[in-house]
């Protein structure tokens, strides 16, 4: 089993912060659709072939949402790493 340390690395409350900042910008700052599709295509493992095919739109709309919501996490949390 790891420990604390182990896990989180050298600085477990930096890891926390991010972890806090990621759930806030996850609220508050993605359209339901972007955490859907998100939702769908990493922890479902749908494809976005799939993803359209649920929603009724095209698979290129299906890439720019997650796209975007890629995006937006991005911009926000690249400031912790």
């Amino acid at each position: 089993r790891q420990t604390q340390r182990e896990f989180y690395g050298e600085e477990p409350d930096r890891h926390r912060e991010l972890i806090r900042t990621m759930r806030k910008v996850w609220e508050k700052d993605l359209t339901k659709l972007q955490k859907d599709y998100l939702h769908l295509y990493y922890h479902e493992h749908m494809t976005m072939q799939k993803i359209a095919d649920a929603y009724h739109v095209n698979v290129s709309t299906v890439c720019r949402t997650l796209q975007r919501g890629r995006n937006r996490l991005r911009n926000i949390l690249q400031y912790f790493v």
